[in-house]
C-alpha cells in the first residue's frame, strides 16, 4: 500500500493461481488526514476493505501487508497506536477480524513499494492524455472517428473540437456532463472519478463513443463499462501511452 495527498493505491497479489489486483482511491471530505503516518495507515483499511470480495472469494486466511511506512507496519503489528492513529488501527485490525483473517505488516523501502506509490499518485484531474500515434492507430482499427472531445483542456485535446473541463474560450461552452451528445461520436478520456458518471452518460444519450479507461476489472464501473463495449484495443502501459498535458 501507499499514499499520498490526495490518494491512496494498493496491490493485492493472490496466490494459486496468481492474480494481481489494483486499487485506488481519493481522500474525500469524511477524511481528516493530517499527517502521513495518519495517510498510511488509511491506505492500509481502504485497501484491505476493498480487497474484501477477492479475501473471501480465496478463503484466504492470512495476509501478508508491505508498506513503506514504518509506522503503520509497527502499530499494526502491536494492535496499539498514539491517540492520532488509534481509530485507524483498531478499524483495521477490527476489519481482519471480520474478515477472519489474520494480519502480518511488514516495512519495505519506497524503491520497492512502486505499484502502490504510482497508483497513489495516478493523476485523476484528466492531466494525461493518450499520444496521438498510438491514438490514431486505435482509431484506425476501431474504424471510428470522433467529432468532439468531451474532456481536455487546449493543450492537451486530440479533436478540433472539445469541451474543456475548465472555463475556455476555445472550446465548447457547456458543461461535459450536461451538453447533449446526440448527432455527435464523443471522444471520451475522462478524470477516473467521472468514469462512472460518462458511462451513465453513455446510456442516457445512446450514442457510440470512443472511451479511453485503465485496464482495471477491480474496479466498480468495469462490468458496466464491458457491457457496452462492443470493440477494444489495449493500447499499452500508462507509461508509455499517456502523456502529461
Amino acid at each position: 500500500t501507499d499514499a499520498s495527498m490526495n490518494s491512496w493505491g494498493a496491490c493485492l497479489k493472490l496466490l494459486n493461481p496468481e492474480e494481481q489486483i489494483l486499487f485506488q482511491g481519493d481522500w474525500g471530505n469524511n477524511w481528516r488526514l493530517s499527517s502521513s503516518n495518519q495517510r498510511e495507515a488509511a491506505a492500509i483499511l481502504c485497501a484491505l476493505r476493498r480487497s474484501d470480495p477477492f479475501l473471501k472469494a480465496r478463503q484466504v486466511r492470512s495476509l501478508k501487508i508491505e508498506t513503506d511506512n514504518s509506522s503503520a507496519a509497527f502499530n499494526i503489528n502491536r494492535g496499539a497506536a498514539a491517540t492520532a492513529l488509534a481509530k485507524l488501527v483498531d478499524r483495521t485490525l477490527e476489519t481482519a477480524e471480520k474478515l477472519n483473517i489474520q494480519l502480518n505488516t511488514f516495512h519495505i523501502p519506497g524503491l520497492q513499494n512502486k505499484i502502490p506509490d504510482s497508483l497513489s499518485r495516478l493523476a485523476t484531474s484528466g492531466n494525461y492524455t493518450i499520444d496521438q500515434e498510438i491514438l490514431n492507430e486505435a482509431l484506425h482499427i476501431l474504424k471510428v472517428g470522433p467529432t468532439i472531445e468531451m474532456f481536455a483542456n487546449r493543450k492537451n485535446r486530440r479533436c478540433r473540437r472539445f469541451v474543456s473541463l475548465v472555463p475556455d474560450n476555445w472550446a465548447v461552452p457547456k458543461d461535459s456532463l450536461s451538453i447533449s451528445w446526440k448527432g455527435e461520436v464523443p471522444y471520451l478520456h475522462s478524470p477516473i472519478p467521472l468514469t462512472q458518471a460518462t458511462l451513465n452518460k453513455l446510456d442516457k444519450e445512446n450514442v457510440s463513443a470512443v472511451m479511453v479507461v485503465p485496464n482495471w476489472p477491480s474496479q466498480a464501473w468495469w462490468p458496466s463499462m464491458m457491457n457496452k463495449t462492443r470493440k477494444w484495443v489495449i493500447a499499452g502501459k500508462s507509461e508509455d501511452v499517456l502523456n502529461a498535458g
